[in-house]
């Protein structure tokens, strides 16, 4: 349980640090001293104490005689309500900013959504906006775009005018706050979180996936119906939140529709939450509270879908209490839970207790009561790795009530074989029973990697539906994160395909279709497979293989041996080391060696391979990463072409593995 507390937090600090981002100093009376700032390395948040004008929309300009007037002053980030005396109307920003003395550096800034239109200049220049800025409500349009300014060559003294307008929203002003540094460290911040976004939007749509499958091969089973649900409107309410990738799909004239998927998939997900819990711990959660989050829930929606942004904006203070007490009642669900001993009670309850927390962060990070980061898809995270720990723990489970129910069917079926002629045919009956148990036990590893591969299918094929079709206008760093989404499924599948293998060799269905193969063309082409692996690493490989050396060999499969052989030498291997490749033949057969200088093994180590053919996988010199089956999977390939492998290695001083085949 510790582990998984550790691992959890891990989790959320992978997800959520950025380092690049400092926040001091503050503006103070509206003048911000940056000259001591280290521009080359960090952003700095804008935020502090900004000349604050209402009701009027004034012209930026040092000279400019409209700021002659005493302003007032406002915090920034945060809401104009208390300072304005409403939370509808427009105003103008003023803020001075002391750069380094240099001479025109150039800088950008990153800017979120405020309340909720606005026009932004540097130096009496527009460089961005959102919606329309107006004095009424027909003239002000507001959008929520997240975006990053061209780069700016900026003076050592700066004037930012920010004119914000709201008709729309029940909060008005400043949000969140404006982020200025060089363009490299802003875009290295943007795409830090587009890549968590990216990632975590993967993860929920597998795990929506994932749980619709189940529920269609088990329609019994409705926890998993929900479940998916409940993972769907997350990732729906996260493609319209913080960085809004949906609004930068559709930018234009989609303001009231994505808003209310926001509000909607947000009021949506806490009754589907709590029906989760009611039929997974059903007798610890009670019927008549489920449905009354139900019934609230509805309500609420029905408000977002009835009424206009500037009425249901107003409900969500409401329903962030609402969502804070079904919270509380959840806890109670699960110290109950956990104190009756229910299966899988207390791994699930430090996941919700740490989920529960970043959603406690976000209300009151929204609310602009603290001043933090969202962190809910973070905690999300830990909550779905909670859950999929149970969810192992379940089929481990039923596994093991398999294993036990063949053996004990097995043992009564030898009983049997000793009794009288008249209980025959009941010990045939039993005897059945205890064949077919077995044959569940064979399928487990297949049945299960088939209900993956699919779920992660898709997620695939979604990825590049977005990548090639749906996004308009892609921008490099977009294509470049998708890519990275795209990798990281395609080696999940890679995963399911070694499952499947190691399903047919244990199931005894890997079949060997040997012929002639000439082994120098047979390795170029796994070379050149690999080639951006080692190159990456600057490591030659050296093949000492003439042009008549063959070998008989089934050719998909012995170079899946040797891809992940080869593989293995790469992965464990330093920067600028080499590899080598020899062959030689004899009448005691055909011997391949792989022979790289990289990290080595312990004896422990080889003996933990020699005798499971599998073992924890290791990171690589550079951390790559690995499923620990593909030895596993080359010693029976090998073997069933009548082979023997072989390893000797150093710990610190690298790896020789020998590959014995016979010579016809």
């Amino acid at each position: 349980m510790k582990h998984i507390v550790i691992i959890s937090l891990l989790l959320i600090l992978s997800l959520s640090c950025s380092s690049k981002i400092v926040s001091q100093p503050k503006a103070v009376k509206g003048i911000m001293d940056l000259r001591n700032w280290d521009s080359d390395h960090f952003a700095v948040a804008l935020d502090g104490e900004w000349e604050f004008y209402p009701n009027q929309l004034i012209h930026s300009g040092f000279s400019s005689d409209k700021f002659t007037q005493a302003p007032k002053f406002i915090i920034v980030p945060g809401t104009w309500n208390n300072s304005y005396g409403s939370r509808f109307g427009f105003a103008t920003y003023r803020l001075s900013i002391l750069l380094p003395d240099k001479d025109k550096l150039p800088y950008v800034f990153k800017l979120s959504e405020m309340g909720t239109a606005y026009s932004m200049f540097v130096n009496g220049h527009l460089v961005a906006s959102n919606g329309n800025v107006g004095k009424t409500e027909e003239t002000s349009k507001p959008q929520f775009l997240p975006l990053i300014t061209e780069s700016l060559e900026l003076n050592s003294k700066i004037e930012i005018v920010v004119h914000i307008s709201n008709f729309h929203n029940r909060d008005g002003g400043f949000w969140y706050s404006i982020h200025l540094g060089k363009e490299k460290v802003i875009r290295d911040i943007r795409e830090q979180k587009m890549f968590n976004s990216l990632f975590i939007y993967g993860c929920l749509f597998t795990m929506f996936i994932y749980h619709i499958a189940i529920f269609l091969i088990r329609k019994k089973d409705k926890s998993a119906l929900v479940f998916s649900l409940f993972c769907l409107s997350v990732v729906f309410h996260l493609l319209v939140f913080d960085e809004k990738f949906l609004n930068q799909i559709f930018p234009k004239d989609t303001f009231l529709l994505l808003n209310r998927i926001e509000y909607l998939s947000y009021y949506l997900a806490v009754p589907l939450f709590s029906n989760f819990l009611y039929l997974v711990f059903s007798e610890d959660f009670h019927k008549r509270m489920m449905q009354i989050i139900w019934y609230l829930a509805i309500s609420f929606s029905s408000i977002v879908i009835l009424t206009g942004s500037e009425i249901y904006t107003f409900t969500i203070p409401y329903y962030h209490v609402f969502t804070l007490i079904s919270m509380f009642y959840f806890l109670l669900v699960f110290y109950k839970a956990v104190k009756l001993r229910r299966e899988g009670a207390q791994i699930i309850f430090i996941g919700t207790v740490i989920f529960f927390v970043g959603i406690l962060n976000d209300i009151l990070h929204s609310l602009t009561l603290i001043r933090t980061m969202f962190i809910f898809p973070q905690g999300l995270m830990v909550f779905l790795f909670s859950h999929s720990i149970v969810i192992s723990i379940k089929f481990t489970s039923a596994l093991s009530q398999v294993e036990r129910l063949s053996e004990s069917l097995l043992s009564t079926n030898i009983g049997l074989e000793e009794k009288v002629i008249q209980r025959t045919k009941e010990f045939k009956l039993e005897k059945e029973k205890a064949e077919e148990a077995s044959k569940i036990k064979d399928k487990f590893v297949s049945i299960v990697s088939h209900d993956l591969r699919s779920p992660l299918q898709g997620v695939l094929n979604l990825l590049e539906i977005l990548n090639n079709k749906k996004i308009r206008k892609p921008s490099q760093e977009k294509k470049r994160y998708l890519q990275v989404c795209f990798e990281s499924i395609k080696f999940s599948l890679s995963m399911i395909r070694q499952l499947l293998d190691m399903s047919r060799i244990e199931s005894g269905t890997l079949i060997i279709h040997k012929e002639e193969v000439v082994l120098k063309n047979y390795f170029q082409i796994i070379l050149d497979e690999l080639k951006p692996f080692y190159i990456a690493k600057n490591i030659s490989i050296f093949s000492h293989v003439s042009d008549s050396d063959t070998v008989s060999v089934d050719v998909n499969l012995f170079k899946q041996v040797l891809s992940n052989l080869l593989a293995n030498s790469i992965k464990y291997s330093y920067v600028n080391q080499s590899i080598d490749i020899h062959f030689k033949s004899n009448t005691k057969g055909k011997t391949i060696s792989i022979s790289d200088k990289g990290i080595g093994m312990t004896k422990n180590q080889i003996k933990e391979i020699k005798s499971q053919g599998m073992m924890r996988s290791i990171p690589g010199t550079a951390n790559e990463t690995g499923s620990g089956m593909g030895i596993y999977i080359c010693q029976y390939i090998i073997d069933a072409h009548k082979g023997s492998i072989q390893f000797k290695s150093k710990k610190g001083k690298g790896t020789e593995v020998e590959i014995i085949l016979p010579s016809k």
